[in-house]
């Protein structure tokens, strides 16, 4: 867990990008209901997102990529935010510890002998957003746990209990 200042002014933005980056939209339901959109109210799948999110949502469930597409997507995203200095307080969104924490964490993930995976929740009690980091040993990045790379997926509305 990387603990980030909570009255941060980029805070919301890193948060919100992350999410973006984590939580993709299955690709198969994407298109189907991009088909239904194009079809019935001739509008594309993000303008019906724009105009209609629940109707997106109701029926497009979203897809945690593997994860050596997750390693990209989170560096890329640090990237962006690791000089983020708040504007009132001066302060860095990330302190030195967690700047540690996430170069080991990012430094050479296809030597990494654990796959990682960031996944989203929401937490019931608190209502807020969840980022939980789970560790599952493997000899290979590529291999999965013996069994081949396992596909992840979290539907709409998958919460966890605090």
């Amino acid at each position: 867990m990387l603990p980030i200042p909570v009255n941060h002014g980029s805070r919301p933005e890193f948060l919100r990008a992350l999410r973006d980056h984590l939580m993709r939209w299955d690709p198969l339901a994407k298109s189907a209901v991009d088909k239904v959109c194009r079809e019935y109210f001739d509008l594309t799948f993000d303008q019906m997102l724009l105009w209609n999110p629940r109707f997106i949502a109701e029926r497009t469930p979203h897809h945690i990529p593997s994860p050596n597409v997750l390693v990209v997507a989170i560096q890329h995203i640090y990237d962006m935010f690791k000089d983020a200095i708040d504007v009132k307080t001066g302060l860095p969104l990330f302190t030195e510890p967690v700047k540690i924490k996430a170069k080991l964490f990012l430094s050479s993930p296809t030597k990494v002998t654990f796959q990682t995976l960031m996944v989203c929740g929401v937490c019931q009690c608190t209502k807020k957003l969840v980022l939980t980091l789970m560790a599952f040993k493997s000899g290979s990045v590529s291999g999965g746990m013996g069994r081949g790379a396992p596909s992840w997926s979290l539907a709409r509305g998958s919460r966890w209990e605090c």
